[in-house]
């Protein structure tokens, strides 16, 4: 995964906004790069859990395709839990082309990570800064 400081950064504010439940939102790309990300509201806030707004992801995927630039990630974070998938996380994996990112905030500092998740199997992929 190629990403920005700045969107990462951007992705942690939101984490951070939404403590102590998990946060959670989309990135799309454009040439293998992530272009944007969407702040999505968790509709069932928790600390261990996260369910999309359905409403806002359709919005994020037309604001996506308008803008020329491809869904390939959500991410979500983890307030009490390493960045690893959860087994929940896993169950719920449902398209194994995109990315998994997670955010996790339960250590002194701020651990990023992202994953690849087909038939339960988990996968930790690079994240390139550009």
């Amino acid at each position: 995964m190629k990403i920005s400081q700045s969107i990462l950064n951007q992705i942690i504010s939101h984490g951070q906004k939404e403590l102590p439940n998990e946060a959670c939102g989309l990135l799309a790309e454009s040439g293998g790069v992530i272009k944007k990300h969407y702040e999505l509201t968790n509709i069932e806030p928790a600390p261990n859990h996260y369910s999309v707004d359905p409403l806002e992801q359709l919005a994020a995927d037309k604001d996506a395709r308008a803008s020329k630039l491809t869904l390939c990630a959500i991410y979500h974070s983890h307030p009490i839990s390493p960045a690893w998938p959860s087994p929940e996380d896993i169950l719920l994996a449902y398209d194994s082309d995109i990315s998994y990112l997670i955010v996790s905030f339960n250590m002194p500092e701020t651990i990023i990570k992202s994953f690849k998740i087909e038939n339960g199997e988990v996968r930790e992929e690079n994240i390139d800064i550009v």
